[in-house]
């Protein structure tokens, strides 16, 4: 049987500093995240940024005058409206920073944690020792060979004789 008729295939399976995948050198495949970025999520986020928007005109109407007197009406209303991409912006980096440490205790590390990284970790800690996870695999690139992409899993662990993909948020 071929991995065609199987679905399961061991692969020489690489990943460049951008994130794109290769299977034996061929490639690239688009990855689950570049995939997942063309499906329409405006629905939900409109209301999310339209009210991170009113909470910044809020927030900063002291300053308004000041920056319609700087930058004009224009130069204010750029401002307001990259308050939602700044919100994202540091929830992805925060993000990014906290699964970096997720990883580094899955690894057996006790790495150096700031201030505002504490609940997080905590939580994750607590996680750990309330479900006692064996970790099967951690950080592993998967793809499907058949229909073309390819990714990273975050961890595979057995919880109570169940076994589970995670996926850390």
């Amino acid at each position: 049987m071929t991995y065609r008729e199987t679905g399961i295939v061991q692969v020489g399976l690489t990943r460049d500093a951008k994130h794109n995948y290769y299977v034996d050198g061929a490639g690239p495949l688009p990855s689950v995240t570049t995939i997942l970025r063309v499906v329409d999520k405006s629905g939900p986020l409109v209301g999310w940024a339209k009210r991170i928007t009113a909470e910044a005109a809020v927030d900063h109407r002291a300053e308004l005058e000041g920056w319609v007197q700087l930058g004009g009406r224009d130069g204010a209303i750029g401002f307001l409206t990259k308050a939602a991409s700044t919100v994202t912006e540091r929830a992805a980096t925060t993000g990014s920073d906290i699964h970096a440490l997720a990883e580094s205790i899955t690894l057996g590390h006790d790495p150096a944690v700031t201030e505002a990284q504490a609940p997080f970790v905590a939580a994750y800690r607590a996680w750990r020792a309330d479900f006692a996870p064996e970790f099967l695999a951690a950080e592993e690139m998967v793809c499907n060979a058949t229909v073309g992409y390819a990714g990273t899993l975050d961890a595979i662990v057995r919880i109570a004789g169940e076994t589970w993909l995670l996926d850390l948020k």
